[in-house]
């Protein structure tokens, strides 16, 4: 199985169950693992998984996305990627980078794997 990894893709998001939190844009890191044929024979993008277009795509949900928990904006993420037919399978971690509880000083993470359907 062939696997795909980008780290760290970054930016800010309006997420959280209060409007107060959710006025305030809050770091996200997102982590994601994906599977799938990766071409070797061809040179050429068409034939490839573009993580380019994935990552803008990633960022660009992210930032235009307003949700209250990042369980949903992690399952957003998967299927949007999961849209792209050279891609299997996904694994998505979605870091909160600065939570707003004091008591939380290393971030907090979501983390899902999902699988691209099978027609019937």
């Amino acid at each position: 199985m062939d696997k795909i990894g980008i780290y760290q893709i970054v930016f800010d998001a309006h997420i959280g169950t209060t409007k107060e939190e959710q006025a305030i844009p809050q770091k996200l890191s997102v982590d994601i693992e994906l599977t799938g044929l990766i071409n070797t024979v061809s040179d050429r993008l068409e034939d490839n998984i573009d993580y380019d277009l994935i990552c803008r795509n990633i960022v660009n949900l992210g930032q235009t996305t307003c949700v209250n928990l990042i369980e949903t904006l992690t399952e957003k993420i998967a299927q949007n990627v999961l849209e792209d037919r050279n891609v299997e399978s996904i694994f998505v971690r979605v870091q909160k980078c600065n939570p707003p509880l004091k008591e939380i000083q290393g971030g907090f993470t979501v983390e899902i794997m999902r699988h691209q359907k099978k027609p019937s």
